[in-house]
């Protein structure tokens, strides 16, 4: 179970049936000792009903996570933590914040998808109002991974991996989870994933994210390998493939706001290619942006390898962060880093690659507003092949397109790019595409990739040292290592007895015992009967009793 970053001393007052001894948690702030003077014991509680599908927290333990509401302030440097601590209340609804329903295990891991997939009732209606905890990591390894087809809630994976996730043939949407409405998910890691045969909206946490949507703290390293698509366009993401404000919203409906806060993502990008009209779309973070939303792209960091992708006959967009911004509003990308690579330039006829994005206004009714982008590092880069490296600047566009984007309101402070070669794309002859104007002259092209990486490492930079581990920024990605992760410390916590009888410690001779969420092999001792009379059964953790005892 996730615990607090300091280490934190918890109690037990424990119900033996025969003597009358309750449970208790009673969690201490700071870092000192057990200490039975300050320590008040909690009275238990009566357990709420639990659906038995999922498992539970105990009454008072806690968990952790990234806090949407800490979002803000920690981004701008006002506070130095963004979580926030839940203690669990036994007495609240299962599925509530205060006693969410508990994934520790691959069979509940598919239940969980069973629940969301089942529409018959509408109990859980994926998910909506509920939340969800992934209390272990999970390994599909040799096992048939399920995704979530639909999801409306809140996921907590608090610091979590769900590693080896392999998905084949992909109809429509690939991820986690397949498809979101209004959801949240934080904390959650998706480690050595591979997607073959992908069609259309695929990415590493969540394949199609609709309305507003939280993603924080989440991270994925994978491969991408497409099929030969012929009625849709690709939308590949690092965390999102497709990010829309909402189904043929109208043009007349406010925009909505999606967060992707301190995420990174790792992946390659191969085989896609299509005799369809829509141009195949790959993005660091996001694949595509699309009708009326607002999206805000903080604290990112992604790495791009594409290569061996044969569109010859149609056009492509690559980019480091959003592989496309097209009828949205606002978009904001600040505090980021990217390396972005494509490879056998030559196998496309249009590309459009940039560092950040690709700007594409297919419908001036659902005009980009804005575009703000502050305090960025981008290598950004490619090659044809057995040809020359080439640069690519922030952000580009389709030439015929130039009058409506340089409508949008571009707002760039302090944004960094790089290649090893010269720039490819502005006014490019052959394929038509244009770098973005506005983008290019408020950004800086540093001399070699090796300057780029050194000012993004630097101590004085505007990357939060709070968020950032600059040290990590361009070496060998690894989830744990990635330098914006929030590490939720897995801490255990101690356990030790209390008799209600007679007000003191039960006194078995242990100091300690150590416990988390899901441990296993821990006995725990019997209390000291008061005489012959009295046989001890075993504890309870319910104030009724009725729970079947367990030592």
């Amino acid at each position: 179970m996730q615990m607090l970053k300091k280490r934190k001393t918890t109690k037990y007052v424990i119900l033996c049936i025969a003597l009358l001894v309750c449970i208790t948690i009673a969690i201490l702030s700071g870092a000192q000792p057990y200490n039975t003077a300050v320590d008040t014991p909690i009275t238990p509680t009566e357990n709420a009903t639990l659906n038995n599908t999922y498992g539970a927290f105990y009454h008072g333990s806690t968990y952790r996570y990234t806090d949407y509401r800490k979002v803000e302030d920690m981004h701008s440097g006002a506070i130095t933590d963004d979580t926030t601590v839940v203690t669990v209340d036994g007495t609240k609804a299962h599925g509530s914040q205060e006693n969410p329903f508990v994934i520790d295990s691959v069979s509940v891991w598919n239940a969980f998808v069973a629940d969301m997939a089942d529409t018959s009732s509408g109990v859980l209606d994926c998910g909506k109002n509920k939340y969800f905890v992934l209390a272990k990591d999970l390994d599909f390894n040799g096992l048939t991974f399920k995704p979530v087809n639909c999801f409306k809630g809140t996921f907590y994976g608090l610091g979590y991996t769900i590693s080896n996730v392999t998905l084949s043939n992909l109809n429509s949407y690939g991820g986690l989870f397949n498809y979101g409405y209004g959801f949240t998910i934080t904390d959650l890691n998706n480690s050595s994933y591979s997607y073959t045969d992908v069609k259309r909206y695929v990415g590493g946490i969540v394949g199609a994210a609709i309305e507003d949507y939280q993603i924080l703290n989440c991270h994925t390293k994978g491969s991408i390998l497409g099929l030969t698509q012929t009625g849709y366009s690709y939308q590949i993401g690092g965390i999102v493939g497709f990010s829309s404000g909402g189904d043929n919203i109208a043009s007349s409906a406010s925009n909505v706001n999606h967060t992707v806060y301190r995420c990174s993502a790792e992946y390659s990008a191969s085989g896609i290619r299509t005799t369809s009209t829509d141009a195949p779309v790959v993005g660091g973070i996001i694949g595509s942006v699309w009708h009326k939303s607002n999206p805000s792209i903080l604290d990112c960091y992604s790495i791009v390898k594409a290569g061996n992708n044969n569109l010859t006959n149609d056009s492509a967009l690559y980019a480091g962060v959003v592989g496309i911004v097209c009828e949205s509003g606002a978009l904001s990308i600040e505090n980021c880093a990217t390396d972005i690579y494509i490879d056998n330039l030559e196998l496309i006829k249009y590309p459009m690659l940039g560092g950040l994005g690709g700007i594409w206004m297919n419908n001036t009714a659902y005009q980009t507003s804005s575009i703000t982008v502050k305090n960025v590092y981008l290598v950004s880069q490619g090659r044809n092949t057995g040809g020359a490296d080439v640069t690519f600047y922030p952000f580009t566009n389709y030439y015929y397109q130039d009058n409506v984007v340089n409508n949008i309101n571009f707002d760039f402070l302090n944004v960094n790019y790089a290649g090893n070669g010269s720039i490819y794309g502005y006014n490019y002859s052959v394929s038509g595409v244009k770098g973005t104007v506005k983008a290019i002259s408020a950004s800086t092209m540093l001399s070699s990739v090796s300057d780029l990486w050194a000012a993004a490492k630097d101590g004085s930079n505007a990357l939060s040292a709070s968020i950032w581990d600059k040290d990590k920024i361009n070496t060998n990605y690894s989830i744990e290592d990635s330098p914006v992760i929030n590490n939720l410390q897995k801490e255990q916590f101690d356990v030790e007895f209390y008799n209600y009888k007679n007000s003191a410690d039960e006194g078995i001779g242990i100091a300690s015992i150590k416990y988390d969420y899901g441990s296993m092999g821990i006995t725990l001792s019997a209390p000291t009967a008061p005489d012959a009379n009295h046989k001890f059964v075993g504890w309870t953790t319910d104030k009724s009793g009725e729970q079947d005892p367990f030592t």
